[in-house]
């Protein structure tokens, strides 16, 4: 296997939130690698130099406002961070609740409005998980990427659902966010289902995008 071509210290979970795990993600473009751990984020250049944060969720979706958890100080980790490579775009996600078990749990989402992720700016949102069914939190959001030229341009993003600390719920509720900066689709289900991400080339069209799960067999 070739070496690395860099490598460089990211953020300590001490430096970032002094929690335990620190649930670290990251996604690399074409001159930053942005890292996400519990509670906040950092972006660096390509030589691992820091050039922003670490910012805490909290703060980077305070313009929110306090009507959600998202932009009342309530973010509360399981961070995903991701490059949108055909838009040339930056995607950071958190999930934010006053408290579990409880009634209201949401997505915060920022999508950057230039290639830039420290000059931004961000357009910012809030999903709540499921408007049917409010006790259900997201745990272990993931995002991807589809575009099969027609009409599967989006981005999903999957996630477990629990209601309480010990029972999974099975529901699968389909929500569409259309704003100028993005188009996402909201995928809720109970079992660690991931969502296949577009690469660099762009699928065929009308091509089904592809759902995995693990299982585990007794």
């Amino acid at each position: 296997m070739p070496a690395p071509l860099l490598t460089f210290e990211g953020g300590a979970a001490a430096q970032f939130c002094a929690c335990a795990p620190p649930d670290t993600d990251g996604d690399v473009g074409p001159n930053h690698y942005v890292e996400a751990i519990n509670q906040a984020f950092a972006v660096f250049d390509k030589s691992g130099s820091m050039l922003a944060g670490p910012i805490t969720y909290d703060t980077f979706f305070a313009p929110l406002g306090g009507g959600t958890p998202c932009g009342a100080g309530q973010n509360g980790g399981d961070p995903f961070v991701m490059y949108d490579q055909q838009a040339d775009r930056w995607v950071i996600t958190d999930f934010a609740f006053p408290s579990f078990p409880g009634s209201s749990f949401w997505e915060c989402i920022g999508v950057s409005q230039s290639p830039d992720p420290v000059a931004g700016p961000w357009a910012l949102y809030a999903i709540q998980v499921d408007p049917g069914n409010p006790t259900f939190l997201g745990d272990y959001p993931k995002l991807a990427i589809w575009n099969d030229g027609g009409t599967q341009n989006a981005y999903f993003l999957t996630m477990n659902t629990f209601s309480n600390p010990t029972t999974f719920t099975g529901v699968r509720v389909p929500m569409r966010l259309t704003a100028p900066a993005c188009s996402a689709v909201v995928l809720l289900t109970r079992s660690a289902l991931q969502s296949a991400s577009l690469a660099w080339a762009i699928p065929i069209a009308s091509l089904p995008r592809t759902f995995a799960q693990a299982i585990r067999l007794p």
